[in-house]
């Protein structure tokens, strides 16, 4: 469906109250940009000037003028790469497009509690038709690995789509080799992990071990969304180092993954010093792998068959 025939449709169905085109928005706009703008970026201010509510479509397209004054308080690769808000909530939480780089044109989400770099659509049509269909709310709040197109591994894609995204991929990685900040190598290494499809589990998996909290955390979600059988052990890995945000979607990820491997797992780290812990985390992974648990109070239980004897998670 056409960018033109999308605004029509959130018009009609969703009560997006669009502008009319105003005359010389797009000069003013390729003036802060700076640079060439993103052709669907241009096609869609010369269609409309913005919306000054959000209708029931969750995002709206912002006027030119609240483009031209956004606040910058991008993270560093979105300066990088000539980020331009266009979409907002109204709530601090925004959609904007790249206009400099190797993702030109593509759409990141800018949640106003962890804004991130990575990108989550192919192009501002994909965003608008996330707004028809009502996911574009989930992928805002439901964080990296769920609601959008990207990451690419955790949903459906084309053979087309996944060659460009692993091409992607590897210019992210290459770019995070030769970067001398740390955080902004690992920034990169979030939009690779975005950007690698599930023939390249091997390489997600790597992103395991990355010195990081968000790298691993990240690449644990989408191993989970993969049920990838392979990532259990390291998976376990992370879970016992007790790093922060990665243990839990280790613990997570395992009990999305399910199966007889997952259900040994979690079974052997709520054996572990320390595990009551994380008790709540594994009791509720361990119900989503097929172990029976059951929470009694304060403290979680579990056993493997219904004839066996309950065991206290950490006990």
């Amino acid at each position: 469906m056409s960018t033109s025939d999308l605004l029509n449709q959130l018009q009609e169905h969703k009560r997006l109250p669009l502008l009319p085109h105003a005359q010389g928005d797009l000069a003013a706009l390729q003036q802060r940009c700076g640079v060439p703008l993103p052709p669907q970026l241009a096609e869609l201010y010369s269609l409309t000037a913005g919306a000054t509510e959000v209708g029931d479509a969750y995002l709206r397209p912002l006027q030119v003028s609240e483009v031209l004054h956004a606040e910058e308080w991008f993270p560093p690769l979105l300066q990088r790469w000539g980020a331009v808000l266009c979409f907002g909530d109204d709530q601090s939480n925004y959609a904007g497009v790249y206009t400099i780089g190797p993702l030109t044109g593509m759409v990141f989400l800018l949640h106003h509690e962890e804004p991130s770099p990575c990108p989550r659509y192919w192009g501002l049509p994909d965003l608008l038709a996330a707004m028809l269909d009502g996911t574009a709310e989930q992928a805002m709040w439901g964080g990296e690995t769920f609601g959008a197109q990207l990451p690419i591994a955790a949903g459906p894609a084309s053979a087309e789509q996944e060659s460009r995204a692993s091409a992607l991929a590897d210019a992210m990685l290459a770019a995070a080799a030769a970067e001398p900040d740390e955080e902004t190598g690992n920034e990169l290494r979030k939009c690779a992990l975005c950007l690698l499809p599930q023939a390249r589990a091997a390489d997600i998996r790597d992103m395991l071990r990355i010195n990081d909290i968000w790298v691993p955390e990240l690449a644990a979600k989408i191993l989970g969304e993969m049920r990838d059988e392979a990532a259990i052990e390291e998976l376990a890995w992370l879970a016992e180092q007790g790093r922060r945000n990665g243990d839990l979607a280790a613990i997570g990820a395992i009990g999305r993954i399910g199966g007889a491997g997952a259900q040994r797992t979690l079974v052997h780290l709520a054996q572990r010093p320390g595990a009551a812990a994380y008790a709540l985390y594994l009791g509720n992974a361990m119900k989503n792998a097929g172990v029976v648990a059951e929470r009694w109070g304060a403290e979680w239980f579990y056993r493997r068959a219904v004839d066996d004897a309950w065991r206290k998670i950490g006990g």
